[in-house]
């Protein structure tokens, strides 16, 4: 095969790739919706985490708004107290507890027992 022939045959192969056939189109559909579906999960998921960081602090900071104006805490054992949630929620994080450990330590100790959490 010469040049001209082997020329010939490459312009061939890339016109077929690029032509559109009911194949391709059905290729290039599927390809689409799946990156939007994809693209909508992140969102989703980014959604979800900023629920979740919203709801942390607003627990903290009720707890702490509370420790401050009920009990009189200062500055000083509430960064202790935030200390100490951010380090168990590390350690809840890392797998080192689960709702159930924490909850059934919290019974064990002080016979608080906290609505049940689903996990």
């Amino acid at each position: 095969m010469g040049r001209k022939e082997r020329r010939a045959k490459e312009r061939q192969e890339r016109k077929e790739s690029i032509r559109m056939t009911p194949d391709r189109i059905y290729e290039l559909k599927q390809k689409t919706a799946n990156e939007a579906v994809r693209r909508v999960q992140e969102i989703e998921k980014g959604k979800e985490k900023q629920r979740a960081e919203t709801a942390l602090d607003m627990l903290l900071l009720f707890g702490m708004t509370y420790l401050h104006e009920q009990k009189g805490w200062g500055k000083q054992r509430l960064e202790n107290y935030y200390d100490g949630c951010m380090d168990l929620l590390k350690e809840f994080e890392d797998g080192k507890h689960t709702i159930k450990s924490l909850r059934d330590k919290l019974v064990e100790e002080t016979k608080i027992n906290l609505a049940e959490v689903k996990e």
